[in-house]
């Protein structure tokens, strides 16, 4: 049961980061700076991207789910870190504490993922 809450935590986690990632992405693509914004916008995509599909990967108990975590953790890690060199910028914050939680939980799941037999590690 406890691995079914961190499933669960970590969908709404990856579903609440894809969300604000978007958010923010759309925010700020009619910035006049663009050029300052192109890495950020950049980073916000793949994060978006890689927490649905990590979502979805946990929800249908994909074989790929560990790896997936993995690849989430990193992304979000590296859009969070991204978001830090915006200081004062409410938007971005919020992107920075999303990106945070959901590293958290993937890679608290990765590791329970890795603790598992190899047989249901594959399952998960």
């Amino acid at each position: 049961m406890e691995a079914d809450s961190q499933i669960i935590g970590c969908i709404e986690k990856c579903l609440r980061c894809c969300i604000t990632c978007w958010k923010m992405h759309e925010e700020t693509t009619s910035v006049i700076d663009i050029e300052r914004f192109r890495s950020l916008h950049l980073h916000l995509v793949e994060c978006a991207e890689i927490c649905r599909t990590t979502a979805s990967f946990l929800r249908w108990n994909s074989a790929f789910c560990k790896a997936a975590c993995a690849l989430c953790a990193e992304t979000c890690e590296r859009c969070a870190w991204e978001c830090a060199r915006i200081p004062g910028d409410e938007q971005a914050r919020r992107v920075l504490e999303a990106c945070e939680q959901c590293a958290g939980a993937c890679r608290v799941l990765t590791q329970h993922l890795e603790s598992l037999p190899r047989s249901s590690a594959a399952a998960s």
